[in-house]
């Protein structure tokens, strides 16, 4: 009786290799650049989308920033003129020039004047 066939190990069948007197040849061991080379385009992938989702969020928050500065509180000043008392005329004024010019026309007029200032 023979003895029984010996199971084929697929490990360590090389279809390109020149078997040798078993018809097998030792299993290769992979190298540490043959691992990195498998592992570095998942690497490399995850490195971009990070890097991407950070370019993205920090231009995000610069547009948030320009945005914030754009519509920086404005001030408004309310001009009130009196004569002895009694309320004569008022007015809003939206800078301090057209603001300095209603203080003008006040005190050329003869009246006494208050100014609030609004922050909008």
């Amino acid at each position: 009786m023979s003895p029984a066939p010996k199971p084929f190990n697929h490990d360590h069948y090389h279809p390109q290799a020149t078997p040798g007197a078993t018809g097998r040849i030792a299993p290769t061991k992979t190298t540490q650049a043959q691992q990195a080379s498998t592992t570095t385009p998942a690497l490399l992938m995850d490195f971009h989308t990070i890097t991407l989702d950070h370019y993205e969020f920090m231009q995000d928050m610069l547009d948030r920033g320009k945005q914030l500065k754009e519509t920086d509180p404005k001030t408004v000043y309310y001009i009130e003129a009196f004569i002895d008392d009694r309320l004569q005329w008022t007015e809003w004024a939206t800078d301090e020039e057209e603001r300095e010019s209603l203080i003008r026309d006040a005190v050329a007029a003869g009246f006494t004047y208050t100014v609030e200032t609004e922050i909008q």
